[in-house]
């Protein structure tokens, strides 16, 4: 798996547990994980103040399907060599940056 891919897994996981509005404003990567739909059916049903909560478990199990199991050897790399501050540049996003932190307190173990 290389950097990319490892990104988007930690994105994944972090729309698993904070819902859609955690999902980046990324087409390719809402299409390529099939998101797409549930991200214009969000915004439609936060324009009209309903509650999304059920939208985000649907979601959660969508998402499952894409989640593989790994180390994340290339980011843990990377960030041995570069430091904190480039994997937050490069996951972009404080939600993802978290995601990144709580995996490695957890040993790089998958909770998910």
């Amino acid at each position: 798996m290389n950097i990319e891919e490892e990104k988007d897994q930690i994105i994944l996981r972090t729309i698993m547990k904070h819902g859609i509005k955690s999902a980046p404003q990324n087409y390719s990567f809402l299409k390529k994980y099939n998101l797409m739909t549930y991200y214009f059916m969000s915004v439609e049903r936060n324009l009209k103040g309903i509650n999304i909560e059920p939208l985000n478990n649907i979601i959660s199990q969508n998402i499952s399907n894409f989640i593989v199991k790994t180390s994340f050897p290339s980011i843990r790399k990377m960030y041995k060599k570069k430091g904190a501050d480039y994997i937050r540049l490069l996951l972009g996003n404080d939600f993802y940056y978290e995601t990144f932190l709580t995996l490695k307190q957890n040993g790089w173990q998958d909770n998910i």
